[in-house]
């Protein structure tokens, strides 16, 4: 188990350095790219609820997805609140709020019970494989969501460099359905 995690923080380390070196203009490319590619698909566009996150600078850049798709679909946007991470339904960025001890804006919308009403889900990651296996940021927030979500189509984004030959992966960790690559 603890080579699992060396590797996993190895990775995480090696990927954090590769995104420094990405241009805002570079990370807009391939953002527009890998969301040109999800809304081409079925289930994305059969699909009624969806959840997604509100992106920080060094993710995909979810926002202008989020307000051009958010007159068409609910839209529900992760909060972290203790140890759990809960979804609440966005209503708009101008409803959102800065969480005090993460500085990153929030919804402020209603709560999701049950996360199995979530048609479609995409996820962030520090890095991805081949296999649909993700590499996350280390707390396990999103791997106790996804277990409860069995019927989301879940697909994992991610940057070109985060693509990696093979994610260590552990009981816990759950996979992607698919796994959307900017280019």
């Amino acid at each position: 188990m603890k080579n699992v995690e060396f590797e996993k923080n190895n990775i995480r380390l090696l990927i954090r350095a590769l995104k420094r070196e990405l241009t805002d203009f570079e990370k807009q490319k391939q953002s527009a790219f890998i969301f040109s590619k999800i809304e081409s698909l079925d289930v994305f566009l059969s699909s009624k609820r969806i959840a997604i996150y509100w992106s920080l600078p060094d993710e995909v850049q979810t926002h202008k997805f989020i307000e051009k798709w958010c007159f068409f679909k609910t839209i529900f946007l992760p909060v972290i609140e203790g140890s759990k991470l809960i979804f609440k339904q966005f209503d708009g960025v101008r409803s959102m709020q800065i969480n005090k001890l993460f500085g990153i804006l929030e919804p402020q919308g209603s709560v999701l019970e049950n996360l199995n009403l979530i048609d479609f889900i995409v996820v962030p990651g520090v890095a991805f494989d081949d296999l649909g296996n993700r590499l996350g940021r280390g707390k396990g927030y999103y791997d106790r969501v996804l277990k409860q979500m069995n019927n989301s189509c879940k697909v994992g984004v991610g940057f070109n460099i985060q693509k990696v030959e093979k994610i260590p992966v552990d009981e816990y960790d759950i996979p992607m359905d698919m796994i959307i690559w900017g280019q």
